[in-house]
């Protein structure tokens, strides 16, 4: 195994995660977006990183699948399921109409959802960095992380989600596999127009290590909360307060699948 994760942390096989969309991953994960959306729109990377993947679903390589038409939870479910996601995202545009009716709904949203993610991309780490050159062009070693840029990452999110406390009423945190995601509930923040949001998050790159691309006004997309990371082999989970200071627990104890401890 190269050495780009944290002892521990691998690639899921398909096995895991077939075994994990079965058994970890159910309705209750997707129902909890009904706050905003009644019909939530997925979407999925079937193994473009680690290059594990349904044969069948070759030709979906390097793209986004999206699940728009579905006839309940049970159906969409059914279908995550059965495309076996390396990713599982969801859209964070909010639409007034429904989202099936024309095509043209889909460039007139009513609103999106502000998210920040923290990524250790963005620490310095010179093992990590080292890694990254002697490893390049190999397959996942842009994903390099450590345990000690990790921390850093970890204690940068909590610094980000407090700060996002004194702007925003409702404020959630997500360890997302090797980063953070720091989401806004609030209505305000579903407001925001698409330049203020590119300022935002340039603003902000400048005192935590976010990813603008991803917080910038062209993407659509954050990663699915109880879904699976199947890069790192980690759950994506709710981080609260507390535990941000104890960053390993979060990669080694919570973040952890069932089908690991089972090892």
């Amino acid at each position: 195994m190269e050495p780009f994760f944290p002892e521990g942390l691998r690639p899921s096989t398909m096995e895991e995660r077939e075994s994990f969309y079965r058994d970890e991953f159910g309705k209750p994960h997707i129902k909890r977006l009904n706050y905003r959306w009644d019909r939530p729109v997925l979407a999925i990377d079937v193994g473009s990183e680690t290059t594990r993947y349904r044969r069948r679903f070759k030709d979906n390589l390097g793209k986004k699948v999206y699940l728009r038409e579905y006839n309940d939870l049970n159906d969409l479910l059914e279908k995550v399921r059965r495309y076996v996601p390396e990713t599982l995202y969801y859209d964070t545009r909010s639409y007034d109409t429904d989202p099936r009716q024309t095509n043209s709904i889909w460039e007139k949203p009513s609103g999106k959802q502000l998210i920040f993610s923290v990524t250790p991309d963005q620490v310095e780490c010179d093992r990590c960095d080292k890694i990254k050159s002697l490893k390049k062009g190999k397959r996942l070693a842009k994903h390099t992380f450590c345990e000690e840029c990790f921390e850093e990452t970890a204690e940068k999110a909590d610094e980000l989600r407090k700060f996002m406390k004194r702007n925003f009423d409702y404020v959630e945190s997500f360890f997302v596999g090797r980063e953070f995601h720091i989401h806004i509930i609030d209505n305000e923040g579903f407001e925001i127009e698409e330049t203020h949001r590119d300022v935002m998050a340039s603003r902000l790159s400048e005192r935590f290590p976010i990813d603008k691309e991803f917080s910038s006004s062209r993407n659509n997309l954050t990663v699915m909360p109880g879904s699976l990371n199947g890069i790192t082999g980690r759950k994506v989970v709710k981080v609260k307060s507390h535990e941000f200071k104890m960053p390993e627990k979060i990669l080694f104890e919570k973040s952890k699948p069932d089908y690991l401890k089972k090892e």
